[in-house]
């Protein structure tokens, strides 16, 4: 092997060996019996036309080899309904208790306060009535975050007690725009049947009273598990 063509294996290999990590052993596996392959045909010839063919050829095979990993990762819709009640009724005990009251009052809020933190232990169900079928509960905390604004940091685990996910369970962590018709919160992570989720959830208000705080989400989540 001349001096060029070694040059042009030692490149290979600094290029294409990270990407051994991205992929599956059986890929690495090819991808190895392959460079072999590639080595032998150099072996017998050592022109850099034929070596800079065999390399493209290496970094096809690699690019088909992660874009199948990637298509093996589905996408799962999940629609459901949090009610979160901050004042009780005799039908419906309250589940968003405040645990600290903030400082200010919020600019034509006359019920939140910048920093009030609630605790949550809000039902999950299929419909938008509290009567409908449970699926689950969503417990963590929101606090409000902003001075100017009904503006909320949510940190919440939705945790599923029936259904293909009984088990399982998500987590968001994001800033929560309440008044905004649709709002994006991120997925940090999931357990059981879901473990390593990733995606998002679209948050939408179906009803909210302002008189007593108490409201009814809708939440669309896209999972990638």
């Amino acid at each position: 092997m001349d001096h060029a063509t070694q040059h042009l294996v030692a490149t290979r290999r600094a290029c294409f060996a990270p990407l051994t990590l991205l992929l599956p052993l059986s890929m690495v596996q090819s991808t190895t019996k392959t460079s072999r392959s590639i080595n032998h045909s150099m072996d017998r010839s050592s022109t850099p036309y034929q070596t800079m063919h065999l390399l493209l050829q290496l970094a096809l095979a690699t690019a088909l080899a992660l874009a199948s990993a990637a298509a093996a990762t589905t996408t799962t819709h999940l629609r459901f309904y949090m009610h979160d009640t901050v004042t009780a009724s005799t039908s419906s005990p309250a589940t968003a208790v405040r645990v600290v009251k903030g400082s200010a009052a919020l600019p034509n809020n006359p019920v939140n306060r910048f920093g009030d933190l609630y605790a949550v232990d809000d039902p999950l169900t299929e419909g938008t009535a509290a009567s409908s079928a449970a699926v689950g509960r969503a417990r963590g905390f929101y606090m409000f975050v902003s001075r100017t604004d009904s503006t909320l940091l949510l940190s919440a685990t939705m945790e599923f007690t029936s259904g293909k996910h009984k088990g399982s369970a998500v987590a968001v962590l994001a800033r929560d725009a309440i008044l905004d018709d649709v709002r994006e919160l991120p997925v940090v992570g999931g357990t059981g049947g879901l473990r390593g989720a990733t995606g998002y959830g679209l948050l939408r208000t179906h009803s909210f009273n302002a008189t007593t705080n108490n409201a009814v989400l809708q939440i669309d989540m896209y999972l990638n598990v």
